[in-house]
């Protein structure tokens, strides 16, 4: 019968809650019976009433909310923590909040002066938030500790819990040993302190992130230092404190282990992402962000740039020195009046940055510009100029060995193809629509591939002049069932007609890197949103011109009208000849005349105007907004460090692993970021304890590339302490 009343039975009593006069107790009631009577403040005897009327009385759930004031939600999160614990269970849940010893107060009112969040503070201290923001509402915030007490206070706030997550305090397994000094750190040059963590100078800790350690083998086998010291004119920051090193090496490894903006790296275990830049935590966000952007602002982008660029050259040329350009739109979401530019993910403009990437045929990005919209055959130059600033002395361009471009038909331009090649670089692109008619007919022949797959390729090969391009051009014509379906076009002129398209398939090594590195690494982020709002000179449409051109379209138009109503009337035989003749034929002629005489007016005031002007000159408080490049040079050279990182460990180990499908995820997601271990510092090296992976073709792999890196061993950057890597035996 489930809840349906039975006939002739009473109606049920309604229920109602009732409190007494003064508001301290509360009844319930069941028609004339009491059924219950409790204290208005205690609530855990308020939610075992409610259990027991909607499990044992089969009141429903709207009625019991209704009686109770309250939500229905909230009885529904009632009675599941009763089925899952019990009356246990909702006491667990309330109970009077933490009280917090003075020194503890003191330290979450120093906290909040220094502008953590009360979200923060809680988490530290082991309380809620909203009794944070109760205390400091009480009592008030205190000004930063001077750096002779902070230690002091730190230690009198840092019992428990708490303690393990203070901004200074060593992580677990280095009390006792940890880092010395007080964690700040003074820029001389700017007069101002900001607080970061201490370096861990001695101890072990048991990261949760140990496998992103491999990364310091390619670091520092580029120089990341060096690098980085060079390009923003950071401190090498040996002291106690991280120093600027410090900052931007934690920066790359947030990046490393997925965060892909700042704001994500708060998800973080921040000691154990500390650890991996030698650092007792990760920096506090505000100090970290502001000291960064400090970083970036000093910052030369060309020679960040053309340094990354020429060292990661240095341990590995470009195979075959074919190297891939294309170029990639980072979205901008601001109100500011930044340019537009197409995105072809979306298919419609879109206001952002333009980023221009240069990579090798294994998929490492070399060297990037970026910069306002524009199409690749306007950002290509400045890509390859930067490029030749990079390559080795005896491979740049000019001097036998000429690089090859590859890129697709948006630069495929004669004049773009010129300044490619005054640049010193042989090119290769597909033609732009409309294909040419070949001159010779096509010539089947099978062309090996990989995996010794044979196939029938049908193909012309010849040389062709370009408009506008003064040098021979190699065209290369591909059919299918007897048509033509693409036309390569190539300054290389001596070539092997296989390596062509298979070079220019090859690109789409450079669209894998936008897409996994996108995803993994943030290439496509904003660094910020600060712009400079200057007169914007950018062509427009000249509403003179517009005007004119409309104005001599209809006068085009009437003429046409006028000749076609002088050819119905000569037609039309149904007029009299005296009257076709002597009034309509003059008349239409008439008409013709001065439709001729508005059009040539209509064409001499057209040509008076130029069809687009400069923006100002069209309106004199034209502006636009022109992003900022430093800070997002910066950050792209420390995801590019990152996601190169990745992608040498994972060419190195599936020299062992030779698993050609695979081998990237597996090292990202297996050993980079899913692998935990111990990491243990002494004052003169770092030993990485490594799990062992669970596959043992994985676990074989990773302990060849550990042998292999340690023939060399890499250096913590900013450190100097060299680093070792052992993989845990199995038991």
């Amino acid at each position: 019968m489930g809840n349906q009343q039975l006939p002739g039975m009473p109606h049920p009593w309604p229920l109602t809650v009732t409190r007494t006069g003064d508001g301290r107790a509360v009844a319930v009631h069941a028609g004339p019976m009491l059924l219950s009577a409790f204290g208005a403040g205690d609530l855990e005897m308020r939610d075992l009433v409610i259990c027991a009327l909607t499990e044992g009385s089969r009141f429903q759930g709207r009625t019991v909310a209704a009686a109770f004031g309250i939500q229905p939600s909230q009885v529904s999160r009632i009675r599941s923590r009763y089925r899952e614990h019990g009356a246990r269970g909702l006491a667990r849940q309330m109970g009077r909040p933490p009280i917090l010893s003075p020194a503890r107060l003191r330290q979450a009112r120093q906290w909040a002066g220094q502008g953590l969040t009360h979200a923060e503070i809680g988490r530290r201290l082991s309380v809620s938030r909203s009794r944070i923001s109760e205390l400091i509402k009480q009592h008030g915030t205190l000004p930063a500790p001077s750096p002779l007490f902070e230690d002091e206070d730190t230690e009198a706030a840092g019992t428990g819990p708490a303690g393990r997550d203070g901004e200074d305090t060593a992580p677990a397994g280095t009390a006792g040993q940890g880092a010395g000094g007080s964690g700040d750190d003074r820029d001389d040059a700017e007069g101002a302190s900001w607080r970061v963590a201490r370096r861990i100078e001695s101890g072990t800790v048991a990261c949760r992130y140990a496998g992103a350690m491999l990364v310091h083998a390619f670091t520092s086998r580029i120089g990341a230092q060096g690098l980085l010291t060079a390009g923003t004119g950071a401190s090498a920051g040996t002291g106690a404190g991280a120093g600027d090193m410090g900052i931007l090496v934690c920066t790359q490894m947030s990046f490393t282990l997925g965060a892909l903006t700042l704001e994500q790296a708060k998800h973080l275990t921040a000691a154990d992402a500390g650890a991996l830049a030698g650092l007792t935590r990760l920096p506090s966000l505000r100090t970290w962000r502001q000291r960064l952007g400090e970083l970036a602002d000093g910052s030369d982008p060309l020679a960040l740039q053309r340094r990354l660029a020429s060292q990661m050259l240095a341990i590995e040329p470009a195979e075959s020195q074919v190297y891939l350009a294309d170029d990639h739109l980072a979205e901008y979401t601001g109100h500011q009046a930044v340019a537009l530019g197409r995105n072809p993910r979306r298919g419609k403009p879109a206001k952002g940055h333009d980023d221009t990437y240069i990579c090798d045929l294994a998929g490492r990005a070399i060297t990037f510009t970026t910069g306002e919209p524009s199409a690749l055959c306007t950002t290509l130059p400045g890509a390859l100029a930067a490029l030749t600033g990079a390559l080795p002395p005896r491979d740049k361009p000019g001097e036998g060995n000429r690089p090859l471009i590859v890129f697709d038909r948006g630069a495929a331009f004669p004049g773009t193809l010129a300044e490619v090649d005054a640049a010193g670089y042989d090119w290769l692109t597909w033609r732009r629509a409309p294909l040419a008619a070949t001159r010779h007919l096509p010539v089947l022949q099978a062309i090996t591939m990989r995996g010794n797959r044979a196939r029938q390729v049908a193909w012309t090969d010849e040389q062709i002049t370009l408009k506008g391009y003064g040098k021979p051009v190699r065209q290369l014509s591909l059919f299918e069932h007897g048509e033509m379906v693409a036309q390569a076009i190539t300054a290389r002129l001596h070539a092997c007609p296989a390596e062509l398209p298979g070079w220019l398939r090859g690109r789409w090594a450079e669209e894998n890197m936008f897409k996994y590195d996108m995803a993994s690494y943030g290439l496509d982020m904003l660094a910020d949103y600060a712009a400079d709002e200057v007169t914007s000179t950018k062509l427009k449409a000249n509403p003179a011109f517009t005007a004119a051109k409309k104005a001599e379209t209809a006068a085009t138009s009437a003429l046409a009208a006028a000749e076609i109503a002088l050819a119905k009337l000569l037609a039309d035989h149904t007029i009299p000849a005296k009257t076709r003749n002597d009034v309509l034929i003059p008349r239409a002629q008439k008409k013709i005349d001065t439709c001729k005489q508005k059009l040539q007016a209509t064409e001499t005031e057209r040509k008076r105007h130029r069809a687009k002007l400069p923006a100002n000159e069209i309106d004199p408080a034209a502006t636009r907004a022109v992003l900022h490049i430093n800070r997002r040079c910066l950050q792209l050279t420390l995801r590019l460090l990152a996601a190169n990182a990745e992608h040498y460990l994972a060419r190195h180990l599936n020299a062992y692993l030779d698993d050609h499908d695979e081998y990237r995820a597996i090292t990202r997601e297996t050993i980079i970021r899913g692998l935990a271990g111990t990491i243990t510092y002494t004052p003169k090296n770092i030993t990485v304890t490594l799990d062992r992976p669970g596959q043992p073709r994985i676990a074989r792999a990773l302990g060849l590339l550990l042998t292999e890196i340690n023939t060399r061993p890499p250096t913590l950057p900013g450190d100097g302490r060299p680093i070792t890597y052992t993989l845990q035996q199995s038991h």
